[in-house]
């Protein structure tokens, strides 16, 4: 409930409500209604458009999906995933954003002695590179 609370909060001063990931739309429907703000939710999820890919209670939710219908725009990463989420999203709501990101600015080696931290949260599934024009 603390969750709902915040966003309720948080909410009430916003122009526009950003969620990513299929779980955080349902828990935005309700904000998104009282405060009846533009909403754009991007997708990555596989489960969204393969249910049956995904263990554990998802088959049984997949129905959820219809929650996609809230959103003004709906954000997919491959044109396949467009596709798939225009089946639940509004006429026309489904747009393609890629994942990968053209960057004109090399990467630099990192000092030596220096390490790189990071965090990233996400699953690692069979065909996950699709987005990768190459490749990972």
């Amino acid at each position: 409930m603390s969750v709902l609370r915040t966003l309720l909060r948080e909410s009430s001063t916003s122009d526009v409500l950003h969620t990513m990931a299929f779980s955080s739309a349902l828990v935005a429907a309700l904000p998104a209604a009282l405060k009846r703000m533009p909403w754009v939710h991007s997708e990555h999820w596989s489960g969204v458009t393969n249910p049956q890919n995904v263990a554990g209670m998802w088959p049984r939710f997949a129905w959820l999906r219809w929650v996609l219908r809230l959103p003004h725009a709906v954000t997919g990463v491959t044109a396949e995933l467009v596709g798939k989420l225009q089946a639940f999203a509004r006429p026309d709501a489904a747009v393609l954003v890629p994942c990968v990101v053209a960057n004109e600015r090399p990467v630099q080696p990192l000092p030596p002695g220096d390490r790189l931290r990071l965090v990233a949260v996400g699953g690692l599934v069979p065909g996950r590179d699709r987005c990768w024009p190459s490749g990972p």
